[in-house]
C-alpha cells in the first residue's frame, strides 16, 4: 500500500477513439476508478491505485499500449505518467467535476446535485459513478439521438448493456411504456437503480442482471439498443435479433469508424438492413430494421 493518506494516480494519454480500450484495461488492472479528460489532442484516462508497488501495473500498461501502437502505427500515439497523491476523497472530487452534458436543444444529462433548470429540454439526472456511463462518450450520445427519433408513445424498448441506465431512462422520458434493461455486470445494479429513482422512472424499467442469452420467455420489443464494446455484439446478436418485433428497429453502437466495415459485413450476413449510419469523433452507430 502507499503510505497512509496517499494513492497512486496513473495517467494514460491516448487518441479519443482508444478511450474505452484504455479505460477497460486500467479497470482490469485493478484501478478502483476511472476519470476521463478530453481535449482537441485526444484524451487522458486516469486510474487510481492503492497497490503496494505500482511497477507491475506500469510495465503491463506500457506493454499493452505498445502493442496498440504496433497495430495502429499511424493512429495510435500514447504517453504514460504516474505520481503519488494525497487522498482527498478523490471519488467525491471526481463526481463534482462532472458538468451537465447538453445534446442540441433537446436533452441534458445532469448530475443529481445540479440546481440549474434546463427548460425546454428532456432532463436525465445521473449520480455519477466511476466506470459507468455519464453521457460524455460519443456512442452514448448517438444512441440518445437515435432514441429521440425512434421512440414512440407506448412502445417497448430493450436496453442491452444498460450500465448507469441513461438510455433506459431516456426511453421512458421520451414516451416508452416499458423498458427491459439488461446488464451482465452485477456492479452496475446499485447505481442504475439509484438513477432510475432519481428520474422517477423505476416503475417502468425492469432491470435484469443476467446474460441476454439466459433470459427465458419469448417477449419481443419494438426497439432494441445495444451499446456494447466492439465484438461483444457477435455473441448475443442472434438472441438480440429474435427479441425485436418484425419491422422493429435496432440501434447498434460501440464501434470505431475504422472497424465498422467488419460489423457491416456481419449485419449483411445476418440479413439486417442498415437504415442509417451515425458518426461522431471516430465512433459509429447503426440504426437497423429487423
Amino acid at each position: 500500500m502507499p503510505k497512509p493518506g496517499y494513492y497512486y494516480l496513473l495517467e494514460v494519454r491516448v487518441p479519443r477513439e482508444f478511450e474505452e480500450a484504455a479505460s477497460n484495461f486500467l479497470l482490469e488492472s485493478g484501478s478502483s476508478g476511472i476519470k476521463i479528460d478530453q481535449n482537441h489532442k485526444g484524451c487522458v484516462v486516469s486510474g487510481y491505485f492503492d497497490k503496494t508497488d505500482l511497477t507491475p501495473v506500469l510495465k503491463k500498461t506500457e506493454k499493452y499500449l505498445g502493442s496498440l501502437s504496433s497495430l495502429f502505427p499511424q493512429r495510435f500515439k500514447f504517453s504514460l505518467a504516474h505520481n503519488l497523491q494525497r487522498t482527498q476523497d478523490w471519488s467525491e472530487k471526481w463526481r463534482k467535476s462532472f458538468k451537465p452534458v447538453l445534446f442540441g436543444k433537446e436533452m441534458a444529462v445532469v448530475p443529481s446535485w445540479e440546481k440549474r433548470k434546463f427548460r425546454q429540454r428532456l432532463v436525465i439526472k445521473i449520480f455519477p459513478q466511476m466506470a459507468f456511463g455519464i453521457g460524455t462518450h460519443p456512442t452514448t450520445q448517438m444512441c440518445l439521438w437515435a432514441l429521440s427519433r425512434l421512440v414512440r408513445s407506448g412502445c417497448s424498448v430493450l436496453d442491452l448493456g444498460t450500465g448507469s441506465g441513461i438510455l433506459a431512462i431516456a426511453a421512458v422520458k421520451l414516451g416508452c411504456d416499458k423498458v427491459t434493461a439488461i446488464d451482465k455486470d452485477p456492479e452496475i445494479e446499485e447505481n442504475a437503480k439509484k438513477n432510475f429513482r432519481l428520474n422517477k422512472v423505476e416503475e417502468k424499467i425492469d432491470l435484469k442482471i443476467v446474460e441476454l442469452t439466459k433470459i427465458r420467455g419469448s417477449e419481443r420489443f419494438d426497439l432494441a439498443v445495444a451499446n456494447l464494446t466492439g465484438r461483444e455484439i457477435f455473441g448475443v446478436f442472434r438472441t438480440l435479433k429474435s427479441r425485436v418485433k418484425p419491422n422493429g428497429r435496432l440501434i447498434i453502437s460501440g464501434w470505431t469508424k475504422e472497424d465498422s466495415p467488419e460489423l457491416l459485413r456481419f449485419l449483411k450476413v445476418n440479413k439486417v438492413k442498415v437504415n442509417q449510419k451515425l458518426e461522431k469523433k471516430g465512433w459509429v452507430t447503426f440504426i437497423c430494421k429487423s
